[in-house]
């Protein structure tokens, strides 16, 4: 065999072994339960609901102010104000992070906020925040819980 050739065909053969060292370990993994139709229905209705209490919030802090709409809407360590006054907000995006029940869940979800003065520890324009959303027991609203990171 030329060089070349031989070089190639030791690839080819590492290649090969890697991928069904790959495709052995996979195939042991546990897949978990498969989700029914029903199950992802709920989920997303859950999600259709933690979002409008979401983009409810945002209308409250900027009609109402911050500290008016974190007494609503967050969950009672994150509720108070530090005085910044949103001018606008939207919510860009969501998506599923973490489930627990229709009572618990978090979405990774990208607002677009702009202020009037100081954004204090938020971005102006684009900001991605992982929002737990908890709904009480006996209550129809989710309180929402704000991170930066998981």
């Amino acid at each position: 065999m030329r060089p070349r050739v031989a070089a190639a065909a030791a690839a080819i053969a590492l290649v090969s072994a890697i991928a069904a060292a790959c495709l052995s370990s996979c195939t042991h993994a546990n897949p978990g339960p498969a989700v029914s139709p029903s199950t992802n229905q709920d989920r997303s209705s859950a999600y259709s609901a933690a979002i409008g209490e979401l983009r409810d919030y945002l209308t409250a802090w900027h009609e109402q102010g911050e500290s008016v709409a974190s007494e609503r809407f967050l969950v009672p360590s994150q509720r108070g104000g530090s005085g910044v006054i949103l001018k606008t907000g939207t919510v860009i995006s969501y998506q599923p992070y973490h489930w627990v029940s229709s009572s618990q869940f978090t979405l990774l979800v990208t607002l677009d906020l702009h202020f009037t003065g100081s954004p204090g520890a938020w971005n102006v324009g684009n900001n991605d925040r992982f929002i737990t959303f908890f709904r009480p027991a006996g209550q129809d609203r989710y309180l929402l819980q704000f991170a930066t990171g998981p």
